[in-house]
């Protein structure tokens, strides 16, 4: 199965760009250039898809065929639907840890694990209790 892949690039010199491509598997493999030293190119199933040229850095994620970018398209992709988990308070693209994707959308995952929590969040339930808790404390002399 063919999935959408979508590099974050940060070239030597220039913006920023993103640029889609599908395949089985993907990488950023290291390269040398005489011009701008070690940097590296976007392997997609064993095809160099920057044609000898290099970034300085960049990173790749498995996205929906619709998914905008600068350069590319995933039009021959299978539209792949990205599944979400919260882990640790945090909702992580099911593919990263191999989780079994509960929610079928970023959004739905946010609702149900909570944004802008870093770290370990607690339930409105358990804040009220500790909120509660702490009210009393504020009443006793100790």
């Amino acid at each position: 199965m063919t999935k959408c892949f979508l590099l974050s690039a940060v070239p030597f010199g220039g913006s920023n760009y993103t640029r889609k491509a599908c395949g089985n598997t993907s990488s950023l493999k290291p390269r040398y250039s005489s011009q701008h030293g070690n940097g590296f190119y976007w392997d997609v199933d064993g095809v160099d898809m920057f044609n000898g040229s290099i970034i300085k850095s960049g990173s790749i994620s498995v996205v929906s065929a619709d998914t905008p970018s600068t350069y590319g398209s995933c039009s021959g992709c299978e539209n792949v639907v990205i599944k979400y988990d919260c882990i640790n308070a945090v909702c992580t693209q099911s593919s990263q840890y191999n989780t079994p994707g509960i929610y079928t959308s970023l959004s739905q995952c946010e609702t149900a694990c909570g944004t802008g929590c870093s770290g370990q969040c607690i339930s409105n339930e358990e804040w009220s209790k500790i909120n509660s808790l702490a009210n009393q404390l504020l009443n006793k002399n100790c």
